[in-house]
């Protein structure tokens, strides 16, 4: 990944294994930073077997648009990472 003035770090705190770790990830940008209510967030269509949700955590709507909402937990639990690091995925 090549570094832009648009690159950005996003930090986030989130449960691993039982414990709070905090983690950066690296995005090629932001667009914007949007906070949802609970009430404005719904569970993940079931759209036929096309798509896969089992790493999204619902779909929220600011404004006029839909926001897709990953489990970041989910997406970074250990055996997760553990598949990227063996599948060589996580040093790319």
């Amino acid at each position: 990944m090549t570094n832009t003035i648009h690159t950005r770090v996003i930090v986030m705190e989130i449960s691993l294994d039982g414990e709070f770790t905090v983690l950066g990830i690296i995005a090629d940008s932001v667009h914007e930073v949007v906070e949802l209510e609970a009430d404005s967030i719904d569970h993940p269509p079931k759209v036929a077997s096309r798509w896969n949700t089992e790493y999204i955590l619902g779909i929220g709507k600011s404004n006029d648009n839909f926001i897709i909402i990953l489990d970041i937990e989910r997406i970074f639990s250990s055996s997760e990472t553990t598949l990227m690091e063996e599948t060589g995925f996580a040093n790319k």
